[in-house]
């Protein structure tokens, strides 16, 4: 029989244990309305539905953001990917935030976390959904394993970027030397979230530990 469109399929799937949705990108954004969609609408799959989102553009207002915390709980979270730069924070740069444990230490060196471009606010009636995990990407030459760093998560809710910037990177008229360019580049594109999540698992399963419970930000 031929499936024409997820609602279609998806009524059908009563006996599954769980329903997973996953997406990079836009594909994390469509992943996590469509995963909302299917709860709402067919209320008896909602509890088994969970949806990982890496890299996800922001859709969502502050009430669609509510809902969607409500539905699910523990069972969405986003992966952001984050590195630490020593500076100095180029100009109109909003996804660059400064290093959370020296924001009060007048004497240290300046020092920033850059932050996934695509994941911040393109708008003001755009928010960053709950469970936020920000991972910390080590630099290409370390030995080091990417890490969740919690610290980092209430400041990624408040990094914002240019319309015109991510409209032009994203027709590919941006030039390449644009700091949002390199950005991109060593963090949004696939191959640096399937390296988070790899390094991920091979950290928790060396360590015998289960992974860091995700932390609620509104």
């Amino acid at each position: 029989r031929k499936i024409n469109s997820l609602g279609d399929w998806l009524p059908e799937q009563a006996e599954v244990k769980e329903l997973v949705f996953v997406g990079l990108s836009l594909g994390a954004a469509l992943a996590q309305i469509s995963a909302l969609r299917a709860a709402v609408e067919i209320p008896n799959l909602a509890r088994k539905v969970h949806v990982l989102g890496l890299g996800a553009v922001q859709w969502a207002n502050h009430a669609t953001a509510l809902c969607y915390s409500t539905t699910f709980g523990d069972r969405a979270v986003q992966l952001v990917n984050t590195a630490s730069d020593a500076g100095p924070a180029p100009q109109h740069t909003g996804w660059w935030v400064a290093e959370p444990s020296r924001r009060r230490d007048s004497e240290a060196k300046e020092a920033f976390v850059v932050v996934d471009p695509l994941t911040a606010e393109l708008a003001p009636h755009f928010c960053a959904l709950h469970n936020v995990l920000p991972c910390r990407l080590p630099r290409p030459d370390a030995n080091e394993r990417a890490s969740f760093d919690l610290s980092l998560a209430p400041h990624i809710t408040g990094v914002t970027a240019q319309l015109s910037t991510l409209s032009a990177l994203m027709r590919g008229t941006l030039n390449s030397e644009h700091q949002m360019a390199a950005d991109y580049q060593r963090l949004h594109l696939g191959r640096n979230y399937r390296t988070a999540l790899r390094d991920l698992f091979l950290r928790y399963s060396d360590s015998g530990r289960s992974p860091t419970p995700p932390l609620h930000v509104q």
